[in-house]
């Protein structure tokens, strides 16, 4: 009989302690098992996995970065905003500096609330009109792995 034929692979191996164990507990202490997978080799495998998935479409940000749209942790496209300028193009921050509304007032709380909301939502849609998957304020990406940020900051604008 040719070996190419369907005949079932039998492995010989000698287990550990920890592996006796569990082959005496199948009732074969021989340590001929038909399929035998050690769990070193799973935990191998299973690291690889996660070091793997963790490093593809990701970029770094920093500690206090300000994300308007998406995630940095399954990013292929990333892209930045001046915030500053969308700031200033907003209704809400020109009221700030118009009614000269105090820092830390109720009224000033409102206000930047809103703004950031309306902030969120045009950056969201730039980001989609765009197809990018992240929206941050430039300076904010650290390390982008190769995945070069677009500025949307006019778009943005124009959302508003």
């Amino acid at each position: 009989m040719a070996q190419s034929e369907a005949q079932p692979l039998l492995v010989r191996f000698r287990p550990r302690q920890s592996e006796f164990s569990t082959l005496a507990a199948l009732g074969d202490t021989s340590g001929v098992l038909v399929m035998v997978i050690s769990s070193r080799l799973v935990k191998i495998c299973c690291g690889l996995l996660m070091f793997a998935a963790s490093a593809i479409a990701q970029v770094d940000l920093r500690t206090d970065a300000v994300v308007y749209f998406g995630s940095a942790s399954n990013t292929s496209a990333p892209a930045t905003i001046d915030e500053q300028r969308v700031r200033e193009a907003t209704v809400e921050w020109q009221t700030i500096q118009a009614d000269a509304v105090r820092r830390g007032s109720a009224r000033y709380i409102l206000l930047v609330g809103e703004m950031d909301r309306r902030i969120r939502t045009a950056a969201q849609a730039a980001a989609t009109k765009s197809s990018k998957d992240l929206v941050v304020r430039t300076g904010d990406i650290t390390n982008d792995n190769g995945r070069i940020p677009t500025d949307l900051t006019s778009d943005v604008i124009a959302n508003l």
